[in-house]
């Protein structure tokens, strides 16, 4: 009787393990959103406090003749802060290579930049694989010209 309370608690253990693990998936697939910009993000969890996340974004306006397209591609890497069982919240920096292109009624014209940021966010887990969260960013663009822009984006992540 002894042996078999033994192997239940043991596989009780293994069980809420098994558990646990899946609520620090280390890979996911995420959506960010903003007024004007849609980001397609992975999120890879190295260590238990650092994030990698490489993201791709669109961003496409017009307004009578003129219109302006933008994509970019690049990386953030954050520290992790577990607020509470559910809730972390992150920080670190994000560099992006984007190109955009201006097509007006009188002129086309296209710049390419290198944006470097830092950027704070958090994220809440609904359930084990779905979390969402926001973010915030100020950034120094350099290329044709140099800029300060900021950004914010909520963010929808299902993890794998």
């Amino acid at each position: 009787m002894k042996k078999g309370l033994l192997i239940s608690a043991a596989l009780a253990t293994a069980i809420v393990s098994t558990t646990q693990a899946d609520m620090t998936s280390k890979i996911g697939l995420g959506v960010g959103l903003s007024s004007s910009t849609s980001t397609i993000k992975v999120p890879i969890k190295i260590r238990e406090n650092f994030r990698l996340e490489p993201e791709f974004s669109f961003s496409y306006s017009s307004k009578d003749s003129n219109s302006d397209t933008a994509f970019a591609l690049g990386t953030g890497a954050y520290l992790l802060n577990q607020l509470s069982s559910n809730t972390l919240a992150y920080y670190g920096g994000k560099a992006t290579i984007k190109h955009t292109s201006y097509d007006h009624k009188n002129s086309d014209d296209s710049t390419t930049a290198l944006n470097v940021g830092a950027v704070f966010g958090f994220e809440h887990m609904l359930d084990r694989r779905i979390s969402i969260g926001g973010e915030a960013g100020a950034y120094i663009g350099v290329g044709d010209k140099t800029s300060i822009n900021t950004s914010t984006q909520a963010i929808l992540r299902f993890y794998l």
